[in-house]
């Protein structure tokens, strides 16, 4: 996958994740999309081109996500944000996607 094609399907699916806050797992995207993504590290086009173990610690140097937060994972950022929602914050993973779409969006690859 190069990083043209990962941008396209991470924005393809987290616009979907944006659109349909009651999704609270990537498991529960259309099978389509979720046959796009289900092979890949953490079910994302980034991490499974991003994402190295290196000393039990996790390298994600190049990763759009990792230049915002140090790690898309992190305390505070929006995929924290969207993961961590309660079921009944559609408005938390809505706001947390649509962030995670302006920052692919704006990544020159």
């Amino acid at each position: 996958m190069t990083d043209k094609e990962a941008k396209e399907l991470t924005l393809e699916m987290w616009r979907y994740l944006r659109d349909h806050p009651k999704i609270k797992s990537k498991k529960d995207l259309p099978t389509e999309l979720w046959e796009k993504v289900r092979d890949l590290s953490f079910f994302c086009p980034l991490c499974e081109l991003y994402n190295k173990e290196c000393d039990y610690t996790v390298r994600c140097s190049g990763c759009p996500l990792d230049y915002v937060w140090n790690n898309c994972n992190q305390r505070g950022s929006a995929y924290e944000a969207w993961i961590c929602a309660e079921f009944n914050e559609d408005s938390r993973r809505h706001e947390a996607a649509r962030e995670i779409v302006n920052i692919v969006r704006k990544w020159k690859v």
